[in-house]
């Protein structure tokens, strides 16, 4: 998505295989003492509005990192830019059927 930024979409994946994946990824990556991401999810049952989701899941992960940083007692200063998202409501995403 941009610099340290990645979106991954499992277009395949069953509402309940998607939240169970992203479960275990949790669980993984909370088991790794040196290891810290934000992370960000929504499970959508088709892309017509996948621009919006794609914002949702943005918001979430962005929440997780403030949350992260809450719990170990430290200041987070959230440089994220809300406007990234309008870019991608307005950037049309080049899907394959």
């Amino acid at each position: 998505m941009g610099g340290d930024e990645f979106l991954v979409l499992m277009p395949l994946a069953k509402e309940l295989d998607f939240k169970a994946s992203f479960r275990r990824l949790r669980e993984l990556v909370g088991r790794e003492q040196e290891l810290s991401i934000a992370l960000g999810s929504d499970w959508v049952a088709d892309t017509t509005h996948l621009n919006e989701a794609i914002c949702r899941t943005d918001r979430r992960m962005y929440s997780d990192k403030v949350e992260y940083y809450n719990r170990r007692g430290k200041q987070y200063e959230n440089r994220h830019d809300i406007r990234s998202c309008r870019r991608i409501l307005d950037t049309p995403l080049p899907l394959e059927d």
